[in-house]
């Protein structure tokens, strides 16, 4: 008797607690938001309640979305996703909408609620095909930000969702090992600024915004040798060049042509790009004074090497100075000389599959010569004196006076320093220097004779100078 008497009360009670429970929580049907000003499926605003004009309402906007295809794009890699990839279950997210918006029977006493639902979409399971070309995205997680999008409209890139990018997920596509052979200060520095810089697609790398951040640490001289290694990596990838310069001395190091001057004061720095679609990583290290940079990028369809071609050897030119440091007829190499070299760098592409290749000229590169200096002797011989002669013809040579039968007088003297006196007065010096021919000219001995000469000749009224200086004319004889 007790059982029945309670189980009507106890039905009532329970029916009582069911009605409050609902009437008191929100429903568990409105998804995105309740509290809307304006009720929403995706992004389209709802006219009109009807069943027939919501279907119609939103295939026009599902048409008009599809029209572009959807680009995902992250750090790594971009994938264009084809809108065919997209497909969306209209008449489901309509009689949703319209259960969701209902008050039930137990709600009379509330109207309609304003609700944002997105549209029930599903993605074609070819989308994960076109995730390969992106091995880094997550997969999953990328697919459930397509639906999202799709499903509210959207409009714009979506942003992928990768695994965190390592080294270890990468693959190793060039590198090099130097010795250290210069001075190495602030190599260390230098080196773990350069370790695990990430370089995306379209950026691009600089080595003196590196160097900017060890400013003080470094000497010239470890600088280069750091950014010629790294330039010969780069030259192994197709990653582009921006802007490299050359030390126009043929380096300790690597090769001419694969070496690389950077000056912060002169604004001087080597630069690249990445134009791969593809992630880059650089790998920097230095054990047992052995420098080690790596390149690690996804695999590439392309095998990349540079050569260095039309090598050209400059041989130096010799120059003479003249110094009076040194004896008469002497000569000194001050300076050896060097050869120069012209060279030209190339690089080669070629496809690891295929029949595809192609190859650039990177660089032409001149390393001047270094010319030889040779010392040569200024000091001139002793000056020969021209013999005197009097009014009566006669030559005084050495205090002493010697009249040639001829008329002309004929003196031949020899110094120290084997000059010789010819019979005309004239003086001959030849001086070889190192196998080439150093003569000293006769010029202005042979013009004083000259003048001599000229000075004997009869003028027109047949007065003349005789060899003493002496003015005759034909009244004083």
């Amino acid at each position: 008797m007790r059982l029945k008497y309670f189980f009507p009360i106890f039905t009532w009670t329970a029916l009582i607690v069911f009605v409050l429970y609902q009437a008191i929580l929100p429903s568990s049907t409105a998804l995105a938001n309740s509290d809307a000003e304006v009720s929403r499926i995706g992004s389209m605003e709802i006219i009109s309640t009807k069943k027939t004009d919501l279907k119609s309402q939103l295939s026009t906007e599902v048409t008009k979305w599809k029209q572009n295809d959807i680009i995902v794009q992250g750090t790594t890699a971009k994938v264009v996703i084809p809108s065919d990839y997209i497909s969306f279950d209209i008449n489901k997210t309509v009689d949703f909408y319209i259960a969701a918006t209902s008050s039930p029977w137990y709600n009379f006493w509330e109207g309609n609620k304003n609700i944002e639902i997105p549209i029930e979409v599903m993605v074609d399971a070819s989308v994960y095909d076109l995730f390969a070309d992106a091995p880094l995205f997550n997969a999953e997680e990328t697919v459930a930000a397509i639906k999202n999008h799709a499903g509210y409209l959207k409009e714009g890139v979506i942003l992928a969702e990768e695994v965190p990018l390592t080294k270890d997920l990468l693959e190793r596509i060039s590198f090099e090992i130097q010795d250290v052979v210069v001075d190495g200060t602030g190599i260390s520095q230098i080196v773990e600024e350069l370790d695990g810089v990430i370089i995306l697609n379209k950026e691009q790398f600089s080595f003196l915004e590196v160097l900017e951040r060890v400013a003080g640490y470094y000497t010239d001289e470890t600088a280069n040798f750091t950014a010629s290694t790294l330039y010969s990596v780069v030259l192994q990838t197709e990653l582009d060049i921006q802007e490299r310069h050359s030390q126009n001395v043929k380096p300790k190091y690597l090769e001419p042509g694969i070496e690389v001057k950077v000056d912060p004061n002169r604004s001087q720095d080597f630069s690249f790009s990445n134009q791969t679609n593809r992630p880059v990583i650089l790998g920097a290290s230095i054990k047992n004074s052995r420098l080690l940079i790596e390149l690690y990028s996804l695999k590439s369809d392309y095998e990349v090497t540079y050569e260095i071609r039309n090598e050209e050897i400059v041989e130096p030119r010799t120059i003479n100075r003249l110094t009076y440091d040194l004896p008469i007829g002497a000569v000194k190499v001050e300076e050896a000389g060097n050869n120069g070299l012209r060279v030209q760098v190339y690089k080669m592409i070629n496809e690891k599959n295929g029949s595809f290749s192609d190859e650039e000229l990177v660089s032409r590169d001149f390393y001047p010569p270094k010319n030889k200096v040779v010392l040569v002797s200024s000091r001139e011989p002793a000056e020969v004196i021209p013999p005197k002669v009097d009014d009566s013809g006669e030559v005084a040579v050495d205090g002493e006076t010697t009249t040639d039968t001829g008329g002309s007088t004929n003196t031949s003297n020899s110094d120290d320093t084997g000059s010789v006196t010819g019979p005309s007065g004239s003086q001959t010096t030849d001086s070889i220097v190192e196998g080439s021919d150093i003569k000293k000219s006769n010029t202005e001995q042979s013009n004083q004779n000259n003048e001599d000469q000229d000075n004997n000749n009869p003028n027109s009224d047949g007065s003349y100078y005789d060899k003493g200086g002496n003015l005759i004319t034909p009244d004083s004889k």
